[in-house]
């Protein structure tokens, strides 16, 4: 196990008790020299991290740092996440460009899932209009 690995595994079993500070640390620590498989997944769970203690506009910033180009299934993950925080915040248009952005070969789930939740958000605009 190498120390990205070791790093993640070790803040994913921290977020899990809840110590959710302790996690944040350790992501924190995880940069892009670490390796992009870890760091996008670093992301990914600080993302999460972040917005289970409410840090919506940390986890946005963590979110937007996830590059297709470095790993394309936790950019689809990403742009998911930012799709549903987004609509809730109101924000439609930027909710419709992330779940957008999500590609069938990203992610097969992930796409069906931001289709899903694209068609509700262009449903309820319409019904808004």
């Amino acid at each position: 196990m190498d120390n990205a690995e070791q790093k993640f595994e070790k803040a994913f079993e921290f977020s899990k008790v809840g110590d959710l500070d302790k996690a944040i640390e350790i992501l924190k620590a995880i940069s892009r020299k670490d390796g992009a498989e870890y760091y996008a997944k670093a992301q990914i769970l600080l993302g999460i991290t972040l917005r289970r203690q409410g840090k919506v506009d940390e986890a946005i910033e963590v979110y937007s740092n996830v590059s297709r180009k470095v790993n394309a299934e936790a950019y689809a993950t990403a742009q998911l996440f930012l799709g549903i925080i987004f609509k809730m915040q109101g924000k439609i248009n930027r909710a419709i460009n992330s779940y957008r952005n999500v590609r069938r070969n990203d992610n097969v789930q992930h796409y069906a899932m931001a289709q899903v939740k694209l068609g509700i958000v262009l449903e309820e605009q319409s019904n808004i209009d």
